[in-house]
């Protein structure tokens, strides 16, 4: 066979461009090409800005080499942004027409077949693959090109076709896709390449790796801030030239070696931002890697995310998931459905058959080292959350807020009124005392941080205090707040437990002259939480930090004050 079977060996439907995008659940999803280029230091940042502007913050890699954006909610102004910045052509059928190119980003001479393939003149509807080798492996293709020192090893699909001189492997490509007979040397079928990541050192580049390909656009700002280039590969990998600082790359939040467990589990986006899921796959992702099986874990039977062979892969179902041991999606889909917990059972009894040794006798493989935990921690929370339009002050009082709760969705609630993290500091440095309204929180604060001393007051034990409250009618939590007049001006107030507390020290403002330094109020409830944290951002006479909704609590209230405390993290 030497010419290409246009009705078997193109593929059909359409991808994801610039120019078709494609609804999903949290907006349109647009692609950019950059299989077959680098991008610099600027494109990146171009790339992150439009993010940011025209979607929800996320990009992803694919598996064939490109950047995709979610949340597009703004088509035609980030079409116009990326023509603009060079990173899409300006006019639409000179895209449709590119067929997706994966290329062995190692291979410096493999560019050259994309300047060939867009002077081709093929059908705008033909979807097809070109891979072209060097020494890894690329993702199924439609067509084949083995670059092998001055050969070319050509494949239609899995079947190989022949040879040529490496310089005449891509006017070959043009004439097969023109339905040409190209003149081939026949050769014996090239060995097979192992697989392999391109993660750690290559010839000048560094091999990193997104956890589950996807990074907000902080991440790939502060990256651009690191590197002068980038290649998008095959593997959902980048390879980053001008950087070979492990540690700066790995406190961004990137898999930077093959030991890491989350480099051995694909999710999926999963559930809200996929409407075809049917629950949350990176955070169960997260929380199963830990286990050191190469894991998959499925929002729905499609599988988009890898229709490779796992040790185990997880399919979310109505009423539970589907688990298949040494299988794909297709096997898992075959399966009955289970509760999440006998699952995650089963997982952990097949990972501790995998270790090796007695089961009795395993070592877990865990971070012991409190301080790493805590820059891992923090590093992950930084490349998930949107903290972009915080200070770097206020940055650090977020990041310890979603450290404590576990929830990077919570950076979007977070409130600092105009001021709050600068009065708070400057009032915890003069050995200001602190007002809580919960003993949780004396107890929580870390007293190393507070370098005036403060004081920690909470007057909850007072004499008297309950009979103080019937006669007010009120809280023991509010009545408490009496005993603060003395104490209150120039004071840093933690509210962290009762919405009363908030509504009572509102009333205080009216009644005294008295104002504290500023406000960290953060009550937790479904009674009064939510309205007592808006009246305060709303009243507007002090300072204030607060998260919209119902979270808080006291944990939230320490971490507050922990990070005002003191610099270091």
């Amino acid at each position: 066979m030497t010419t290409l079977d246009r009705k078997s060996a193109l593929r059909r439907g359409s991808c994801p461009g610039v120019y078709t995008p494609m609804e999903s659940g949290d907006g349109l999803l647009l692609r950019v090409r950059t299989s077959a280029r680098v991008l610099t230091s600027a494109d990146l940042t171009a790339l992150a800005s439009l993010a940011e502007r025209h979607g929800n913050g996320v990009l992803e890699l694919t598996r064939r080499a490109n950047l995709q954006l979610r949340g597009v909610h703004d088509l035609a102004g980030l079409q116009a942004g990326l023509v603009q910045a060079g990173l899409a052509h300006v006019d639409p059928t000179h895209e449709r027409r590119l067929a997706p190119l994966l290329v062995d980003p190692l291979l410096e001479d493999a560019r050259d077949f994309e300047r060939a393939l867009v002077s081709c003149a093929y059908e705008p509807s033909a979807k097809l693959a070109i891979a072209i080798e060097g020494a890894t492996p690329m993702p199924a293709a439609d067509l084949r090109v083995r670059l092998d020192g001055a050969l070319a090893h050509v494949a239609l699909g899995s079947t190989w076709l022949g040879s040529c001189a490496r310089a005449r492997a891509a006017a070959v490509v043009v004439q097969l896709l023109q339905a040409e007979h190209p003149a081939l040397d026949e050769h014996a079928e090239p060995p097979a390449l192992a697989r392999r990541s391109f993660l750690g050192q290559h010839d000048g580049w560094f091999g990193v790796a997104l956890p589950f390909g996807s990074a907000p656009s902080s991440l790939f700002t502060g990256l651009a801030k690191l590197v002068r280039s980038i290649r998008v590969t095959p593997a959902r990998e980048l390879l980053l030239h001008g950087v070979t600082d492990a540690s700066r790359l790995r406190a961004l939040g990137l898999i930077v070696d093959r030991d890491d467990p989350l480099s051995r589990v694909v999710a999926c986006p999963g559930a809200p931002a996929c409407g075809s899921a049917l629950g949350n796959t990176r955070l169960l992702g997260r929380e199963l890697a830990a286990l050191g099986l190469t894991l998959h874990v499925s929002g729905c039977e499609k599988g988009c995310a890898s229709s490779a062979v796992h040790q185990a892969t997880l399919v979310r179902a109505p009423g539970g998931v589907r688990l298949a041991f040494d299988g794909n999606v297709d096997a898992a889909a075959a399966q009955p459905v289970l509760p999440l917990e006998e699952a995650r059972r089963q997982l952990a009894n097949r990972a501790s058959i995998t270790r090796v040794g007695p089961p009795m006798a395993r070592k877990y493989d865990y971070v012991r080292e409190g301080a790493e935990i805590y820059r891992r921690s923090f590093a992950i929370i930084r490349s998930e959350a949107r903290l972009s339009r915080f200070s770097a002050a206020e940055e650090r009082v977020a990041v310890r807020l979603i450290h404590t709760c576990g929830m990077v969705d919570l950076a979007d609630d977070i409130v600092f009124s105009p001021g709050f993290a600068e009065a708070a500091t400057a009032a915890l440095r003069r050995g200001a005392p602190i007002l809580c309204d919960a003993k949780m929180i004396v107890s929580g604060v870390t007293r190393a941080r507070l370098a005036q001393g403060n004081e920690l007051l909470c007057f909850l034990d007072q004499p008297g205090l309950a009979s103080l409250a019937k006669e007010q009618q009120n809280t023991r939590s509010a009545a408490a707040l009496e005993y603060w007049k003395p104490r209150l001006d120039g004071a840093l107030v933690a509210i962290g437990n009762a919405p009363t507390a908030l509504f009572r020290l509102l009333e205080l403002f009216d009644e005294l002259h008295a104002r504290p330094a500023a406000v960290i109020g953060l009550p937790v409830g479904f009674v009064g939480a939510a309205e007592s944290k808006d009246a305060l951002l709303e009243d507007g006479r002090v300072p204030a930090l607060i998260v919209r909704g119902r979270r808080g609590g006291s944990a939230m209230t320490v971490a507050a004050i922990n990070a005002l405390a003191s610099d270091e993290e």
